[in-house]
């Protein structure tokens, strides 16, 4: 019995570590998408920009620690508290925005106005995402319980 437990939980584990990779590659996309949209205005952009634009954006989730922090919240989640992980997320999305603009680049990283879009759209970019994340938990949960 304590060996099926213990699988069970590895791989409860290793269900939220993927889940999490795809929330965080997602939210990648999705903040590509809002940056290229702010600074390119009419030009045309190309998959080329978008795929930059990922590299560029886990670049500075890295940075920030957004990743590893997001990580903790994705590995230390239980059962009963599944549905704090949105805001969670949401509120970490804020405090590594901040950290990035104060602490890591100098003058922020991008206009007054372009921060407040950002910080507007990217906490429900960082909440819709986690709440998909958690809803697929919630459905692989349900699905393996007999």
């Amino acid at each position: 019995m304590g060996m099926l437990s213990q699988n069970a939980r590895k791989v409860g584990i290793v269900e939220r570590a993927v889940v999490w990779v795809l929330v965080m590659l997602i939210q990648a996309l999705a903040f590509s998408v809002l940056i290229i949209g702010i600074g390119h205005g009419q030009q045309p952009v190309g998959l080329s920009d978008v795929v930059v634009g990922c590299f560029a954006v886990l670049y500075v989730f890295l940075i920030s620690g957004y990743i590893f922090t997001t990580g903790l919240v994705y590995l230390f989640m239980t059962q009963r508290d599944k549905w704090l992980a949105p805001l969670s997320v949401e509120a970490l999305f804020l405090i590594h925005f901040e950290i990035l603009n104060r602490f890591i680049v100098r003058d922020g990283v991008a206009t007054p106005n372009d921060r407040t879009l950002t910080r507007l759209v990217g906490t429900c970019i960082a909440l819709v995402t986690a709440g998909a994340g958690v809803w697929i938990l919630k459905q692989r949960t349900k699905s393996s319980t007999p």
